[in-house]
């Protein structure tokens, strides 16, 4: 007999499947309807009937062949978590960017230990079956899954605004200044295991706003604090602990000491920060980096919306501009 792949079929459809970890909220609360796609947490009883309805079965090879793979990744994982981006019509191919999409949009969201585990190309047999091409993507960071408090979390009640902004943010078509923002973010999120890389390859997320050599700590503290602060008070905090950030940042790049438990503290403040420069960046979907440095020496604190004249609100996160003007310990 052959094997599925092998089986004559006119134009197979080829699609995706994901897997993800590091989250402690209800992924699938989350309507992804407009992607053709749905997070299911692999231990629930829908996963379960989703693989076995949908398991080759005419091939003593491919006996749990899905399963076995998906056994092997919760183990791998160990006690956390494991959630499952699948086509909601597997005969309506899902294409594997869409799924690297949602994961940087809710990393912009929620900075965290959040990732994909792996991504999977599969082919639909006889419009009913999925059958295992290839993996696409493996990560090896399971050292960020340990602490469970960077995990992951979101309130039911803003879903609909998480979605919307995912929807927003697929449809999007970036400009250089927020495609690099966005690269930054995302390899000090995903690829830094020790803070102090972390919270450097954040300030460089940051340093990737203003043009020049000069000055640049001032600079940057003035354009996160036009950016992100909502008026003249949460400006000012933001104007200040830009500065401290960068007063540690020295101490890190020259060798000198500094505190540790002062690092930590520091890094989730950045996070933070640097999520919230890309979410304002992206409501201001024309602005580029010349226009934007000579619209901040020129703006005042609150009038971040004037920036530029498309400004759009995509998602309102109050508690994250809130937790910005906290003033940061020296």
């Amino acid at each position: 007999m052959k094997k599925p792949s092998e089986i004559e079929e006119e134009n197979p459809p080829v699609s995706a499947l994901a897997f993800y970890s590091g989250v402690d909220s209800d992924l699938g609360l989350l309507d992804l309807t407009k992607f053709n796609a749905r997070f299911l947490n692999t231990k629930s009883e829908e996963f379960k009937s989703f693989i076995e309805t949908t398991e080759v079965t005419d091939n003593d090879s491919s006996t749990n062949r899905n399963r076995n793979a998906i056994n092997r990744l919760e183990k791998e994982i160990e006690k956390h978590d494991l959630w499952a981006l699948i086509p909601i019509n597997i005969n309506k191919p899902v294409d594997s960017n869409i799924f690297f999409k949602i994961e940087q949009g809710l990393l912009i969201l929620f900075p965290s230990s959040f990732q994909m585990i792996e991504s999977w190309d599969i082919q639909v047999i006889e419009k009913k079956s999925i059958w295992w091409i290839s993996t696409t993507h493996v990560t090896h960071n399971f050292h960020l899954l340990s602490s469970t408090t960077n995990h992951l979390r979101f309130d039911a009640k803003d879903s609909r605004k998480i979605v919307d902004f995912l929807i927003k943010f697929k449809d999007q078509s970036l400009n250089k200044l927020q495609l690099i923002l966005i690269q930054s973010y995302h390899i000090a999120l995903r690829n830094t295991q020790f803070f102090h890389f972390r919270f450097i390859q954040l300030c460089i997320c940051l340093e990737t706003t203003c043009t020049g050599t000069t000055e640049l700590t001032y600079r940057i503290a003035r354009n996160c604090a036009i950016i992100c602060g909502k008026d003249l008070e949460s400006s000012n905090t933001i104007f200040l602990n830009v500065k401290k950030l960068y007063t540690l940042r020295s101490k890190i790049v020259h060798g000198e000491d500094y505190k540790e438990d002062l690092l930590a503290v520091y890094v989730n403040y950045l996070s933070q920060l640097c999520s919230r420069v890309i979410i304002e960046l992206l409501q201001h979907s024309s602005l580029e980096r010349k226009e934007l440095n000579e619209k901040t020496t020129s703006v005042g604190y609150g009038d971040y919306a004037k920036l530029s004249d498309s400004y759009l609100t995509i998602i309102p996160d109050q508690d994250k501009i809130k937790s910005l003007s906290e003033i940061l310990k020296k």
